[in-house]
């Protein structure tokens, strides 16, 4: 039974210190800055919105796992849909594993966000590439992650701009 339960021990020191070996590797050895323009371009093809990052993308292992990034600008057809200063996401690591992110936390510092509607009823975050595609609709079971939750949200938004063509209301929130 001692000889078992030290093999058991053994097993699972040798996988938890490779674990956080390869946790300290990501953390000290890759630069994330590398997935910028991936990022951008993914969001750009998904959405049709225009995301350009100008801040540095950071991880933390300090008070949880947490990406961070800084200066964003999300637009669409060269009009600023949001000017964020500061993102902070922070996920359970071993949700991961399991392609089912907990997001532990999410804090939005907005600078200013802008909400259109035009006469014809639509809104400025929803392209007009989008809106006359014929792409193939994903439904939920052809993306990767199929669930996720958000277990704490900070949003704090400096300046919020409404406008509505429709009823020809302006409205600002500073």
């Amino acid at each position: 039974m001692n000889k078992l339960l030290n093999w058991f021990l053994a097993v699972f020191g040798t996988i938890s210190g490779l674990f956080v070996l390869l946790v300290l590797v990501i953390y000290f050895f890759i630069d994330l800055n590398h997935f910028k323009k991936h990022i951008e371009e993914r969001v750009n093809a998904e959405t049709g919105l225009e995301l350009n990052i100008t801040g540095d993308l950071r991880l933390s292992l300090h008070n949880g796992f947490k990406f961070t990034t800084q200066d964003i600008v999300i637009s669409s057809q060269q009009k600023t849909l949001a000017d964020i200063g500061r993102i902070e996401l922070g996920v359970k690591l071993s949700s991961l594993i399991y392609k089912q992110p907990i997001i532990d936390s999410l804090a939005l510092e907005v600078r200013e966000l802008i909400i259109k509607r035009d006469k014809q009823g639509h809104y400025n975050f929803f392209p007009e590439t989008i809106k006359t595609s014929k792409a193939k609709q994903e439904t939920a079971s052809d993306l990767p992650v199929k669930d996720f939750s958000i277990e704490n949200i900070h949003l704090n938004i400096n300046k919020l701009v409404v406008e509505d063509e429709a009823a020809s209301l302006v409205l600002n929130f500073n």
